[in-house]
């Protein structure tokens, strides 16, 4: 199973989409099957894609480091520009 989330900080993780990439049979293309939209599925199977991503550890408190650890590489990041842009500004 693939699932397709979105790490929230007040929310934690929302699963946008759930597919299936199967094991090959043969050197063909594996067996994927991506399904219905997470949100037409059957109110039961998504609460237990959400219990089964909370027992794997998919928890609020991974969401939390991940936007988090996002957040601080994005300033550095820009950080990082602003003195790339700065340096050139500065040689010419």
């Amino acid at each position: 199973l693939i699932f397709e989330c979105l790490a929230t900080m007040d929310n934690g993780i929302t699963i946008e989409s759930v597919s299936y990439y199967g094991e090959k049979q043969d050197d063909s293309v594996p067996d994927i099957h991506d399904g219905p939209k997470f949100n037409e599925l059957d109110p039961r199977l998504q609460a237990a894609f959400y219990t089964y991503l909370d027992n794997i550890g998919i928890t609020l408190e991974l969401s939390t480091f991940i936007n988090n650890f996002a957040t601080q590489k994005e300033a550095l990041e820009y950080l990082t520009w602003l003195e790339n842009v700065r340096s050139f500004v500065i040689s010419k």
